[in-house]
């Protein structure tokens, strides 16, 4: 069974994110042959990232205990999806910072982006299946 990591990129009080989470759970629920758990960064308070050395040199090892929790939550899954929201057309610095608080964690492993931001009353989504250096993005909207 394939385990899936799905990851809230938003902590603010009022997010979106939290709508989009429910659908792929649900939708999630359907499939017989993976399992999704829900990794709301609230529930992670991690420091940013201020590693004296790279974790490429330390085997991807972490000095701060909540870096470290984090990056063994992790390497738990075998693929991920994350809800990506557009703070001033650009990912949140929660969740560049929660990406950075791992290594080699997230390696050869697919993650897709569920990405909302507030526009003109509605909101779009851009989902991505990202694997290895390519791309693909399909458009679906929302009223």
């Amino acid at each position: 069974m394939l385990k899936v990591g799905l990851i809230v990129g938003s902590t603010r009080p009022n997010r979106f994110a939290d709508t989009p989470v429910q659908w792929l759970v649900e939708g999630a629920s359907a499939r017989r042959d993976l399992q999704i758990a829900v990794l709301d960064l609230r529930d992670y308070r991690l420091p940013f990232f201020n590693e004296p050395a790279s974790p490429a040199y330390t085997g991807g090892v972490y000095n701060e205990p909540e870096a470290e929790a984090w990056r063994k939550r992790i390497g738990e899954f075998d693929a991920f999806i994350a809800t990506v929201a557009e703070y001033n057309h650009g990912p949140t610095a929660v969740l560049k910072n929660a990406f950075d608080s791992a290594f080699l964690e997230w390696q050869r492993k697919p993650i897709a982006l569920s990405a909302t931001a507030a526009l003109a009353g509605r909101v779009r989504s851009k989902p991505c299946a990202a694997r290895s250096s390519s791309c693909r993005w399909r458009r679906s909207g929302t009223k």
